[in-house]
This record gives C-alpha cells, structure tokens and sequence, in this order.
C-alpha cells in the first residue's frame, strides 16, 4: 500500500511489527539524503537506491526506452554530440545544483521553499546549463522566511558543488 510519507512509512512498519507482532511487513522509503547525512535504516526499512524512486527509474533503462520511443532520434543525436554526454548525463547536471541547494537548506536551517519551481528562469531551454545566480535568486524570492543571506547562500552553494557528491543521491527525481 502507498503511505505517502516517509513517517505514514515508519510509523505503520513499526506499529506492524512491534505492537501487532507482524514480522512479515517492510516499508519502503525515498532515500532523499540520508546516505550524504550518514543516516541508515534498519530492517525491514528498505531506502531506494538513488535519491527517490523518481531517480531509480530516470537511472535505469526506462529513461532510454522512453526517449527512443517518443524522442526525435535525430535530434537526441544532434544535442548528444554538441554536449558530448548523454541526455541522461545533462539532465543529471542540470538537476545536481538545485537538489544540492535543497540539501544545503535542509542541512544549514536556510528555509528556502522550492515549492512550484519554475525551472525556466534559471535553466538554459535548449542547452539546459543552469545559472547559478539566476537559480538563488529565482528560489529566495519565493522564500519568504529565508534565514540567511542571499550572498552566503550562494557562497555555501559554489564551495559545495566544488565537492561533488554523488548525484544520484543529491538530485531529487521531480527536478
């Protein structure tokens, strides 16, 4: 059954199995960033692979079969070979720098909200590189309860991405 949260999740894993006795149930949860916080998950508590489900299948085959289906081919090997990665690659980068600044967020207290974020003001439409600048700016104008300033967001961002963590943990699969 879908629990729609990772507390529905362990709070109905463990009511299961500790107040019912029922050794037979497990839980899965999104990862989100537990592996870059060093949070583990005991059994039957099972985290996805990458950061959310969402990442598990952009990560896996799924992702080729759909752009070879529905996917202009000679287009996908027109912007393959001017960035010289795979779609999946760029994707991955253009999603690393905002799942990076939620973690710096949720990590440091910052309160951003990126609740119904307009990717287009801040990512590239035909190269998808995304702008830094334009990225914090376009995510703390809509946080209205930001604890930090704007300067030393964007400071603790770029001395991150310096880092590079592993982005299938860091990016979230909605981006």
């Amino acid at each position: 059954a879908i629990a729609y949260s990772r507390s529905n999740v362990l709070m109905t894993v463990k009511e299961m199995a500790k107040d019912r006795g029922d050794l037979l149930v497990s839980g899965i949860v999104d990862a989100d960033y537990d592996r870059l916080d060093g949070t583990r998950h005991s059994l039957p508590i099972f985290p996805t692979d990458t950061h959310d489900v969402e990442t598990m299948i952009f990560k896996s085959p799924a992702l080729d079969n759909i752009l070879w289906e529905y996917g202009d081919q000679d287009r996908l090997r027109d912007f393959q070979e001017k960035r010289g990665k795979d779609v999946r690659s760029v994707l991955l980068e253009a999603c690393y720098p905002i799942g990076l600044l939620m973690y710096l967020s949720l990590r440091n207290n910052y309160e951003l909200s990126f609740r119904d974020l307009d990717h287009c003001g801040f990512i590239h439409s035909s190269t998808l590189v995304v702008d830094l600048e334009k990225m914090v700016d376009c995510i703390y104008s809509q946080s209205n309860f930001a604890k930090e300033k704007k300067k030393v967001i964007m400071r603790a961002l770029r001395q991150e991405l310096g880092k590079r963590m592993d982005p299938w943990q860091v990016c979230r699969g909605h981006d």
